[in-house]
């Protein structure tokens, strides 16, 4: 068209413009929220890296179709999700000390936490608190398979056995009597989730039943099964996708500013 002598874009031409740099923004902007999101989630795994019995969190990205005015989807919107953990074993390490213990294989041990329904855990670095109760780390009353809390006399030595067993040793370390028997248990994976303060829970909110199978090793800590190095790569890039994304986000608005300038003339 021409006005006074000038010519002026079509406004069809520039609008269809206008929702190409719209759609490379979005887009751009919806990467770089993945990247940090997965930023997120690795630094956590890598705090966690020397976490006893740690099992990291597992991250993931779906699609969500944002609707427009008239119902239709104008957009599709990337939303991140932590789908689960890793639950593969993490390495055992032998401590030689007697109150610590490590699952080989499935299973976690059982926990009182303080609203009193259970808790579940894979760290196995257990103390006898004051009351001669034996605790876990974050003392937390650990459970027997009944689900009472277990009481060590005063002044005995104890150790664990392969199964769970809590047994009072005599100064030779000779097996005298079984004190307890740790409650193990072996929900479905897909069926726990983990709680605020980092203990697995059911999902329906009812206690995993015993399961006298759990293998444990005695004397030894599992320790976390955040892998360093493939962090560290999966860090690395996330980064370097955040990096691109911004600049992609700068070149859209570049070319935005080049296309009004053209279209003033």
């Amino acid at each position: 068209r021409c006005d006074h002598g000038k010519w002026r874009p079509d406004s069809l031409r520039s609008n269809q413009w206008s929702l190409l740099m719209d759609k490379m923004v979005i887009l751009a902007a919806q990467g770089a929220k993945a990247a940090i999101a997965r930023q997120d989630n690795v630094a956590t795994n890598l705090a966690n890296a020397d976490t006893d019995g740690f099992r990291a969190q597992v991250l993931s990205f779906r699609s969500a179709p944002i609707e427009g005015i008239n119902g239709s989807d104008v957009r599709v919107h990337g939303v991140d999700t932590l789908v689960g953990y890793d639950f593969n074993p993490g390495p055992i390490k032998t401590t030689d000390r007697d109150l610590d213990l490590a699952i080989d294989g499935p299973g976690f041990f059982t926990v009182r936490r303080p609203d009193g329904t259970e808790g579940y855990t894979r760290s196995g670095s257990f103390q006898i608190n004051q009351d001669g109760v034996l605790v876990s780390n974050a003392g937390l009353p650990l459970l027997d398979e009944a689900g009472g809390e277990i009481e060590v006399p005063e002044n005995t030595r104890v150790s664990f056995t392969r199964d769970g067993q809590l047994v009072s040793l005599d100064d030779e370390g000779n097996l005298i009597e079984q004190v307890a028997r740790l409650k193990t248990v072996s929900p479905d994976s897909t069926q726990i989730e983990k709680a605020p303060d980092g203990l697995f829970v059911q999902r329906n909110g009812r206690n995993a039943p015993f399961n006298e199978f759990v293998v444990t090793v005695p004397a030894a800590i599992e320790g976390s099964n955040s892998n360093l190095s493939e962090l560290m790569v999966q860090m690395i890039e996330a980064q370097r996708s955040f990096e691109h994304n911004m600049k992609i986000i700068s070149t859209s608005d570049s070319n935005a500013q080049a296309a009004n300038n053209l279209y003033s003339i």
